[in-house]
């Protein structure tokens, strides 16, 4: 990343590009969420309620959610577009090293696949195995679903966030607390997570390994975001989330 330096201010074309942008990745996050939500309100949320919804009810909760997706992603679509070049951050760019790598990044996101499974996913599909889609093309909506919105909203907001805000308090030197803020805040996610799917958190094996792969996967996201921008992040996240399509294509 480069040195810190005086945040630069952007001229009025490059806010309304930013905008625009902005308002299209936030579409791009809700859509690429609206299939995923619709699944996990029909199997996850549903189950939970006093009484089933109906049809009209589950596409309106799903719709409700996908909105809250919109919203949340197109707030940190407008702080990445609009500060990671006043802060000197990659941002959306796309690095030429990265061009030459894309391959490599989504290898690295795939090796963890059997990680997850033996350290997290074998007791968490026993769990709750309607998490895991038994059909290949719910599996790939989990997939576009859990790897585009987060990351936008996580990474090209609050990365980004943290980073302003520690130029404004004149830190030096690598901005290595934003990411680590953002991976507690992930742990809180993951605990909340477990909350609301009745898996009554406590100090035991598997409440550990959900919350210490939710902090060091954030950790190394963030710090990949830093130094190399969105889209690398962006395709780090397809890779390990395509393991929901693997897990159809071997385990079922």
């Amino acid at each position: 990343m480069p040195p810190s330096r005086q945040p630069a201010r952007l001229s009025p074309s490059d806010v309304r590009e930013g905008v625009r942008s902005a308002i299209i990745l936030a579409g791009a996050c809700a859509a690429a969420a609206f299939p995923m939500m619709y699944y996990q309100t029909v199997h996850l949320i549903a189950p939970m309620l006093a009484k089933p919804p109906n049809a009209d009810q589950t596409m309106a909760l799903t719709l409700f959610h996908a909105l809250l997706i919109f919203a949340a992603s197109l707030l940190c679509a407008l702080v990445g577009f609009l500060y990671t070049p006043r802060l000197g951050l990659p941002g959306l760019k796309v690095l030429s090293w990265d061009r030459n790598f894309f391959a490599l990044y989504l290898a690295a996101g795939l090796l963890t696949a059997p990680v997850a499974y033996f350290l997290l996913d074998i007791d968490l599909r026993a769990r709750i195995p309607e998490y895991f889609p038994g059909q290949l093309g719910w599996a790939l909506a989990q997939t576009l679903g859990r790897a585009l919105a987060p990351e936008v909203i996580a990474r090209f907001g609050l990365v980004t966030i943290g980073v302003y805000l520690l130029r404004w308090l004149r830190f030096a030197g690598h901005p290595w607390p934003a990411p680590l803020a953002v991976a507690g805040f992930g742990v809180l996610e993951a605990w909340v997570g477990l909350e609301r799917l009745h898996q009554q958190p406590g100090l035991n094996l598997f409440t550990f390994s959900c919350l210490g792969l939710a902090f060091v996967s954030n950790l190394v996201f963030g710090e990949v975001y830093l130094r190399r921008g969105l889209i690398p992040v962006l395709v780090l996240r397809l890779g390990i989330e395509l393991k929901y399509p693997l897990y159809v294509l071997f385990l079922s």
